[in-house]
């Protein structure tokens, strides 16, 4: 398990499964943005519906930091996907609206893929 990358329509997409690390999504950010994508810039799809590891939301303020880090290279959106059961969504997602508005990157998060995709191929 862990973080796993790979790029797909035109999106950056990491699937979070079992009991991720934030040392392991450094890896994947850093392994999918320096793999020969010849400069491109991507959306970035980060899928957690698997991911078993409830953060805090200090933690997951981590988490978007460690993708920030590579910031030239997303497409100006990210969207987060979670299980409609995790614990405290609205926090969550109070936390990646901050991180839009400090950032100048469009977070957002979402309960399923499609809208997900839809939402960063909008133009």
């Amino acid at each position: 398990m862990g973080v796993t990358s790979r790029i797909e329509e035109g999106l950056i997409i990491f699937t979070l499964e079992g009991e991720n690390t934030v040392d392991q999504a450094r890896k994947a950010f850093s392994s999918a943005f320096y793999s020969g994508n010849s400069g491109e810039n991507f959306p970035v799809l980060v899928d957690a519906r698997n991911s078993q590891r409830n953060r805090d939301l200090s933690e997951v303020a981590g988490f978007a930091e460690a993708l920030l880090h590579y910031r030239k290279k997303i497409g100006g959106k990210c969207a987060l996907v979670i299980n409609e059961q995790r614990k405290n969504p609205l926090g969550l997602e109070r936390s990646l609206a901050a991180f839009s508005l400090r950032e100048k990157i469009q977070f957002g998060l979402f309960f399923d893929l499609e809208s997900a995709r839809n939402w960063l191929c909008e133009n």
